[in-house]
């Protein structure tokens, strides 16, 4: 059997077949170049890879681990696999790549000249650390200016990011953030051409949203040229930058973007822009539940956005549906409160992070834009806001007042430093009554020369009856108030004339409460009130935009006037508000906040009513109830948290309070300092809590103050349907279910419906 030659052998009798010498010493010297090829390939890998592992940190200040590198010396090509670069002197991740690939072209190397003919990074991952101004790679790109060198001559090709991701973190407010997905490509970055071009798409690592596009950068002159298209791209970032200057607060919305812009890094207002911007699904405020602004959608069409040449051209700018709530309390507002008095927290964050926070960066850039504006050209061809909705409160006050406009609709035409004249229109629901309209057109080159018209018609005088109450005890039951105003505005010299009207303002009983200021309003009510039981002053103002004039003493005048002609007119006057009276106790009952028994004005109006129905057969009663829920409520939640402080203090049971116990709850004022500490103490341990009607609520429970009403509506009906306990009469009388409203009276109210037979007083 023969024996199987090993691969020296081959080798051998291979050479020893080449007969020429030449031949034969050229392939020794290739076997061994090839050896010594092999040989370096195989080792300097390894021997690189731990090179780099053990000195890394004393040449770069970093740590740099990685599971294998591959280095091919004479093709230029190197390979590192899971490379991971760490913070300086920290075990913390600064870089790290599952895949780096590069091609160095070697030849070049000896011209002094680095050239990379490609380089990719997959799935690299960064961390951005920020701290104040400073950086966690400032290290790695200081230089020394003391020492003039000859530029750097480089060329990176081919330059691909795949599949990574980007993370943000800023210390000192502090910002946590990261965008993912990220794909960038960049032809060529070379030592002697300007222009860069780099395209680059990412998703957000935090919510939705996408983003894509191109810029072009000139690193000499820092012109850049960008298109950029975002889509529905979550903007929840934000509300870690309101925390820098709010102890709490939400923030969401979503950003839509196709811009096209062009200019210098070295001037905010060296650009030109078009293209379209819409932000949506805006909330700003308390928490998530609670908004203090929010607005469904803001977009805008740019034609042209110059600053720099001061040309702004909008083809389209709409605001659909925004919504501002403002609520007062006894200390500050919802935005006070958020952000300090006059804007204290605001101001001390700004010192701090003036370059650092991008809520600040865009509020001065949009400032700057603004005082840039002036005597700027500009253009919108559609201008609105739809359905807005501007909700107040105020709880500063014994009762709480609230105020709602729903919808407010604004119109704008001829937006144009080229029109002569521009004009703005307003339309606004006032809930629960009232209407505002107002028309104003200006001078698109001159805001000091304006004219408006504004009037706010069938606004009810009840409405008002928290600050009547706080501030003169008395609350009304009848009356409507109506503003109206001209304002003729020109070279800022104001010629206006404002009208206030009240008509038939009428009060009701005094409110007996310790936290109420005592106005004698029957003797001021004599003094304003004219024969036609109407308050009608008239305010001109005229004087500088900047330096107003108030005639206050054509309406001393005025009322000066009212008190020598209504005396003559009193007995008639008497007489028709008597006939009023007769006819109202035959539609209309009110029922104060708590109240459960008739008191005698009632029970003489139910048995002028009762005894119509028994001497009038063909008559059918309905009696409607018109509830003011809100109220009532209000005013039982309150009774009731008095009442456990009350007891609390006195060291009473509350099911042994007497009367006259009741009646000096009744009487103490909710914004009594101890009464409030009391509520502090067991409801408010957050501190987020501003309303004495919200620590109440926590207090007594929904529950309760839900059963108690019911209570009382049952004991209502029953009281009024005693007076109709007969057979004549008893099934001719109806009671509805009522509903719940705000009655302009601003008293719950029990309506009287007649069919068949009316009686006479409602007939005249």
């Amino acid at each position: 059997m023969a024996r199987k030659m090993n691969y020296s052998e081959l080798m051998l009798r291979l050479f020893r077949k080449i007969k020429n010498r030449f031949l034969r010493y050229a392939l020794i010297i290739f076997l061994i170049l090839f050896i010594f090829v092999a040989v370096v390939i195989i080792f300097i890998s390894p021997i690189a890879k731990y090179i780099i592992e053990k000195y890394s940190e004393k040449y770069v200040g970093r740590k740099i681990e990685m599971s294998w590198l591959y280095v091919n010396p004479f093709s230029g090509y190197v390979n590192a696999h899971d490379l991971r670069v760490y913070e300086k002197k920290s075990p913390q991740i600064f870089i790290k790549t599952n895949n780096l690939s590069l091609n160095i072209t070697v030849r070049k190397l000896f011209a002094k000249t680095y050239e990379l003919s490609a380089l990719t990074f997959d799935q690299l991952w960064i961390n951005v650390i920020q701290d104040s101004t400073v950086f966690n790679f400032s290290d790695l790109i200081k230089t020394d200016s003391t020492k003039p060198s000859a530029p750097l001559h480089y060329c990176i090709r081919n330059i691909n990011i795949k599949n990574s991701e980007f993370h943000y973190n800023e210390l000192s407010i502090p910002v946590k953030y990261y965008i993912t997905k990220v794909n960038i490509s960049c032809p060529s970055l070379d030592w002697n051409v300007d222009t860069t071009h780099v395209e680059y798409n990412f998703i957000s690592g935090i919510g939705s949203g996408s983003v894509k596009g191109f810029a072009d950068y000139n690193m000499k002159s820092s012109v850049y040229n960008l298109h950029t298209l975002v889509s529905r791209f979550d903007l929840k970032i934000m509300e870690q930058y309101l925390k820098d200057f709010s102890k709490y607060g939400n923030i969401s919305a979503f950003l839509d973007a196709d811009i096209h812009a062009k200019g210098s890094v070295r001037s905010k207002l060296d650009l030109l822009a078009n293209g379209k911007f819409a932000i949506s699904d805006f909330h700003f405020g308390k928490n998530i539940s609670d908004d203090y602004v929010s607005f469904a959608s803001l977009s805008m069409n740019i034609d042209s956005l110059n600053p720099a040449d001061k040309k702004y051209f909008f083809s389209s700018l709409k605001l659909d549906s925004p919504f501002i709530k403002y609520e007062k309390y006894d200390y500050l507002d919802n935005f006070a409160r958020m952000f300090g008095a006059k804007g204290a927290n605001i101001q001390e964050a700004k010192a701090v992070h003036p370059q650092t926070n991008i809520i600040f960066l865009i509020a001065d850039y949009l400032k700057e834009l603004a005082a840039n504006i002036v005597n700027s050209q500009y253009r919108v061809d559609q201008f609105s806001i739809t359905n807005a909705h501007l909700r107040y409160a105020d709880y500063s006050l014994l009762e709480k007042f609230s105020l709602t406009a729903n919808p407010i609709e604004i119109k704008a035409t001829n937006i144009s430093t080229r029109n002569k004249r521009m004009f703005l229109t307003m339309q606004s629901k006032l809930n629960p009554f009232g209407n505002v309209d107002v028309k104003f057109d200006v001078n698109p080159n001159d805001f000091g020369d304006f004219h408006l018209n504004y009037s706010v018609t069938d606004l009810p005088l009840p409405l008002f009856n928290p600050y009547t109450i706080t501030y003169s005890s008395y609350p009304f039951d009848k009356g409507t108030i109506e503003l109206l105003g001209k304002w003729n505005v020109v070279n800022k010299q104001i010629n206006s004339d404002n009208h206030l009207l009240i008509i038939n303002p009428t009060r009701a009983d005094k409110v007996k409460n310790e936290g109420t200021k005592h106005i004698p309003m029957p003797i001021v009510l004599f003094l304003v009130r004219n024969l036609h039981r109407k308050i009608d002053i008239t305010l001109p103002i005229t004087g500088d935009l900047n330096n107003p004039k108030y005639h206050w003493r054509d309406v001393i005048w005025d009322v000066i006037a009212n008190i020598f002609l209504k005396p003559p007119a009193f007995p008639y006057t008497s007489s028709v508000e008597k006939q009023k009276k007769d006819k109202e106790d035959f539609i209309m009952m009110e029922w104060k906040p708590m109240q459960t028994a008739l008191n005698d004005d009632q029970k003489g109006q139910l048995r002028k009513i009762s005894r119509y129905m028994f001497f009038h057969p063909n008559s059918h009663l309905t009696i409607s109830p018109k509830y003011f829920e809100e109220k009532e409520k209000e005013a039982m939640l309150f009774f009731e948290s008095k009442k456990k402080f009350y007891a609390a203090q006195n060291n009473i049971k509350q099911a042994a309070l007497s009367i006259d116990d009741s009646v000096a709850i009744t009487k103490l004022s909710i914004k009594d300092s101890s009464f409030v500490r009391y509520l502090d103490r067991l409801t408010n341990h957050s501190g987020l809590e501003f309303t004495v009607q919200g620590k109440c609520m926590k207090l007594i429970g929904a529950g309760v103050v839900n059963k108690k009403y019911a209570a009382i509506l049952v004991n209502r009906k029953k009281t009024i349907m005693d007076f109709f306990d007969n057979k004549k009469t008893s099934d001719r009388i109806t009671f509805n279910h009522g509903i719940i409203t705000i009655p302009p009276s601003g008293f719950t109210n029990y309506i009287f419906q007649y069919k068949g037979d009316e009686p006479e007083a409602i007939k005249k």
